[in-house]
């Protein structure tokens, strides 16, 4: 917990999230970073299919821990679109109504592909990550696959996205709100991410940080930052 992090002996925190980089600064000077995407990573040449299916890529492990998924994986199933489920534990814990969707262990490497060929792409929060207000890099790395996503809803995720292609991001708020019909795709979804989202520009938002923080720091020896990054962190750097 916070409590944990707090403890630590650093001379700054980086978070995806602004509550908790709110919180540390009271500890520490903090920088909030949204996590990215790597445009090049999942760039495709696969031209869109109107008529795919859903897709949704994840363990079935975590199920519990995301209170719509479910949900939203059945009201996908039931479209006439259809649902391709990927990830590992499905068989084992998953919904056994969702069994009939599910296509087993995505191989390495082959993300941006299983998305490109993908009608829409379903996403959904850890709930402990959605109270927090931390957005996943699923909604980047759909975007910058060119892909409609839709997308469980929440305030932050709402403003940190406010400027993306509508068309594209479509938020899930409640029960039947997963769409039943075609999808009006926004080309510039793309190039969008490259603009603003990109794992380049956190870089530069990490390295000012760093540079800050060695500017104010009295201690000599090395720095030590702690990065809280999705609920994990690295005790030094």
């Amino acid at each position: 917990g916070l409590s944990s992090i707090a403890s630590l002996d650093v001379d700054g925190y980086l978070t995806n999230s602004l509550e908790v980089a709110e919180e540390l600064s009271k500890i520490a000077p903090s920088r909030f970073v949204p996590l990215a995407a790597d445009v090049d990573e999942m760039a495709v040449t696969t031209p869109y299919n109107e008529s795919g299916p859903y897709v949704y890529v994840g363990s079935a492990l975590g199920v519990d821990t995301k209170r719509n998924l479910v949900q939203m994986l059945r009201e996908a199933q039931n479209t006439s679109r259809g649902l391709e489920l990927w990830g590992s534990g499905w068989r084992d814990v998953g919904p056994p109504d969702l069994l009939p969707s599910y296509r087993g262990l995505l191989p390495h490497g082959e993300l941006a592909n299983c998305y490109a060929k993908a009608g829409a792409v379903l996403g959904a929060t850890m709930d402990g990550q959605r109270e927090k207000g931390m957005v996943n890099n699923r909604v980047f790395e759909v975007l910058a696959a060119g892909r409609p996503l839709v997308q469980e809803a929440f305030p932050e995720l709402e403003d940190l996205l406010k400027d993306a292609p509508s068309h594209n991001l479509v938020l899930w708020h409640k029960a039947g709100d997963v769409p039943r019909g075609a999808f009006v795709r926004n080309e510039t979804a793309t190039s969008y991410i490259s603009k603003h989202h990109t794992y380049d520009a956190r870089a530069a938002d990490v390295l000012a940080h760093f540079d800050a923080l060695r500017d104010h720091n009295g201690r000599t020896g090395a720095l030590r930052v702690a990065i809280l990054w999705n609920g994990a962190w690295t005790p030094q750097l």
